[in-house]
């Protein structure tokens, strides 16, 4: 492959809304952690947005240097490679709805704005914040929603090189967070959850999920199933063993999701519109997690208190007049 020169340009990208700063190189050079880079481009004065810069100011993750090593060392390689982070992919949830997500609106954006084919694109993990386990189903998840795996390294010298992604595009961001919905990002979501539902849509279905969990499982909920078996129509599912596109039917098939909360109530994303989400946890503020991603959604969210026995805050009666409601409209 011929080695290509060609100036380097920068721009900076600046979104509001949810706030968030990208920048971008043309025709750049990455070796390993290092962007290499003339003098008379200047690297940026900000960090870019990705997980490294939420929180805190910490160092940035690629190095700028001012001097070129051989640049003939170096493949010209015709693609975009989109720069990005990751922290707590232990969870399906975080992965999905913190990194995965985020990251395809920022391809989506860029394939747009600078008229980029989305099979052009590379993705290059710059990091996982030192976070130390990950899910096995990592890759997976990334590839069936970006198209391919991410690289953990990589170099060479790439036509666009997007350094940073829409990380502040996610419906939660922490208890001490505005609460605030951004249109923006609803809009993308729905993009998002339109693309990969497809056809899947339902109108109408009597099917109501539970999530099997192997911790935080409350005997609330196995319960309250066994108790109504016979009026509902529940239905288990282990979505650990279940590919990306098998949890993507199932959840495409119920407008009900109620049980113990957890990563599973992250696919209310491909459920149908108007669909209940019923949590169960004995801690309010898990709830966070999955109350904001509804009403992105416009999805109705009936959440289940329990109390330091297990019980439920609310009367039994009330939730169960909440599904008869609900099933009852069709």
């Amino acid at each position: 492959m011929k080695s290509k020169t060609n100036s380097i340009n920068f721009k900076s990208y600046i979104f509001s809304e949810p706030a968030a700063e990208i920048h971008f190189y043309s025709n750049a050079l990455i070796k390993g952690k290092k962007i290499y880079l003339p003098r008379s481009v200047r690297a940026a004065r900000n960090l870019p947005t990705m997980y490294v810069s939420w929180l805190s100011k910490q160092s940035a993750h690629l190095k700028f240097r001012f001097r070129f090593p051989r640049i003939r060392k170096f493949p010209y390689i015709n693609k975009t490679l989109l720069v990005f982070d990751t922290w707590g992919t232990s969870s399906y949830y975080h992965l999905l709805i913190d990194h995965v997500i985020p990251v395809w609106i920022t391809r989506e954006w860029f394939k747009d704005e600078l008229n980029i084919d989305y099979k052009e694109f590379e993705y290059f993990r710059v990091s996982n914040n030192h976070y130390s386990t990950e899910i096995s189903s990592s890759t997976e998840i990334f590839t069936h929603f970006l198209g391919k795996p991410f690289h953990d390294k990589i170099s060479g010298r790439f036509e666009k090189l997007i350094y940073g992604y829409l990380y502040s595009y996610r419906p939660f961001h922490g208890p001490n967070s505005e609460r605030k919905l951004y249109p923006e990002y609803s809009v993308y979501l729905h993009k998002f959850r339109k693309t990969f539902l497809k056809d899947n849509e339902v109108k109408s279905s009597k099917l109501i999920l539970v999530p099997k969990r192997y911790n935080r499982d409350f005997d609330f909920v196995n319960d309250f199933v066994e108790r109504y078996k016979d009026e509902f129509n529940f239905m288990y599912v282990d979505f650990s063993e279940k590919s990306i596109q098998e949890q993507i039917d199932i959840c495409s098939s119920a407008k009900i999701i109620f049980g113990s909360e957890g990563a599973a109530f992250a696919n209310q994303v491909f459920m149908p519109n108007g669909s209940l989400i019923i949590p169960v946890s004995n801690q309010i503020d898990r709830f966070d997690f999955h109350a904001p991603l509804a009403a992105y959604l416009n999805f109705i969210f009936s959440p289940i208190l329990l109390d330091e026995f297990g019980k439920p805050v609310t009367p039994e009666r009330e939730i169960l007049e909440t599904l008869r409601k609900f099933l009852a409209k069709g």
